[in-house]
């Protein structure tokens, strides 16, 4: 195999897949050990029908119509408009010279994110639910939460499961999560 071969072979898994064996091994922990967020967003996936529905790594991303994106254990759903920039970017990326490695911005740093949440879930199984997701539910949608984010101009990705969704979103694809700016 050539120089050239083998980079492309380092390569193949890099951002967006993982083989075919991680991916089933994560589907399996999801449904053991993290079932109960599973659970739940599987109901929320098959109640929403109709819906585009594409691998991210191990994570299911599904568009929806709400405004901010949610993870539920391997389920991560997406609003409409972001759901296609970013797969969008994904093909134009693999099919462009640069490679993924040209796929960034704003978009990008999402679904690291939320991917990031997928992450918290295999780690954290039974326990993600009221560790992660309901904590960061209230944050990002309590009235009280929104004005002293506003008026103390705190970045949402401050607050402890953001943030560690942002450190495990890099960590795992070696990509840049949610900033400040974002």
């Amino acid at each position: 195999m050539s120089e050239q071969e083998e980079k492309k072979e380092d390569r193949k898994y890099a951002f967006d897949e993982v083989s075919p064996a991680v991916k089933i091994l994560a589907i399996l922990v999801q449904f053991t050990w993290g079932i109960l967020q599973n659970f739940v967003g599987f109901w929320i996936m098959i109640f929403m029908g109709g819906r585009r529905h594409r691998f991210f790594r191990t994570a299911l991303v599904t568009e929806w119509k709400m405004g901010g994106g949610m993870s539920l254990g391997m389920f991560v759903f997406m609003p409409e408009r972001l759901y296609t920039s970013v797969f969008e970017r994904i093909d134009e990326a693999k099919n462009s010279e640069e490679g993924l490695g040209s796929y960034t911005g704003r978009d990008s740093r999402v679904i690291i994110h939320e991917y990031g949440h997928t992450m918290q879930s295999l780690m954290f199984g039974p326990l993600y639910l009221f560790l992660f997701a309901i904590p960061s539910v209230l944050w990002a949608n309590m009235k009280p939460f929104i004005k002293m984010r506003r008026e103390k101009d705190l970045n949402y990705y401050r607050f402890y499961p953001e943030r560690f969704a942002n450190f495990m979103g890099t960590k795992v694809t070696g990509r840049e999560s949610c900033r400040k700016e974002d």
